[in-house]
This record gives C-alpha cells, sequence and structure tokens, in this order.
C-alpha cells in the first residue's frame, strides 16, 4: 500500500469514526436547533453595538474568549451539525465565518478590520479541528475493532 492510498485510507476511517460519534448525539432536530442557537447567540453578540462595552471584552481576556468562542463553533461543526460534513470543510467555512464576523463588526461599528482578531479566530478553529481530528485518529490507531480488525 503506498503513502497516498494509507493517507487516503486514515482520512476515510477518521470521517467515518466522526459519524459514528455522531450518532451516540440526540437526534438531528436536537442537534440543528442546538447548532441554530449557538450561531444566533454568536452572531447577534458579535455585532450587537454596545455588547461588547457592557462586558468589557476588549480590555479582558479578548485574545481567549475569541479562541473558546470559535473553538467551540468549529467542535459543534464538526460534531453537531446535521449535515455529513467532512472535518476539513467544516473547518473553510468556521473560517469563513470567522472573516464574515470581523467584515459585520467593521460595517456595524465603524471600524478598521480587526486582523489580529480574525488570526486569534483560526488558531482557535485549527486548534479545535486538529485536536478533534487526532482524538478520532488515537482512537481508530489504539482501538482495533475501529481499524475494522478483529479483537484476536
Amino acid at each position: 500500500m503506498g503513502i497516498l492510498d494509507r493517507l487516503t485510507s486514515d482520512r476515510e476511517n477518521i470521517d467515518s469514526r466522526l459519524l459514528e460519534w455522531r450518532r451516540l448525539l440526540p437526534p438531528p432536530r436536537w442537534r440543528t436547533m442546538f447548532a441554530i442557537l449557538w450561531y444566533s447567540a454568536f452572531l447577534t453578540s458579535s455585532v450587537t453595538p454596545g455588547w461588547k462595552a457592557r462586558l468589557h471584552t476588549h480590555k479582558h481576556h479578548h485574545g481567549s474568549l475569541h479562541i473558546a468562542v470559535f473553538f467551540v463553533t468549529e467542535l459543534i461543526t464538526i460534531v453537531l451539525a446535521p449535515f455529513g460534513f467532512q472535518a476539513i470543510a467544516s473547518t473553510i467555512m468556521v473560517i469563513t465565518l470567522a472573516f464574515a464576523t470581523e467584515g459585520l463588526q467593521k460595517l456595524v461599528y465603524g471600524i478598521g478590520f480587526e486582523w489580529q482578531d480574525l488570526a486569534v479566530d483560526i488558531a482557535g478553529i485549527l486548534t479545535a479541528a486538529l485536536i478533534a481530528r487526532a482524538a478520532v485518529a488515537l482512537q481508530i490507531r489504539t482501538n482495533p475493532i475501529a481499524r475494522g480488525r478483529s479483537a484476536h
């Protein structure tokens, strides 16, 4: 088996394992509702004038908050999304959301595009994506049944 075949096989195993995890979650309708609520709250809080000022997010833990919000958003998109996205597609979707959010903030608040915030957002997204993929890959590599081999 060539290296390209092995990488493709590993990717397919990881993607199918992510789909197995989704089956352990609540029914698709509940996952969809949770995802819609999360995205709605996230987008509303991002562009509501005065919201950031009331919470003092620009002073205290600004970068940490960005990382945490986009980390959680990526995990929700990977795990809870009702559609069968592969992990890479969800990551691209959430990075696009980060660009859009920063663009909306520029329009709503009349400020310059915050490239530093975008970089921190992407760091949170990529961290979540890598952790999710690594956790599934580790489970596949350490579990003979997950690799499609018998336990004997």
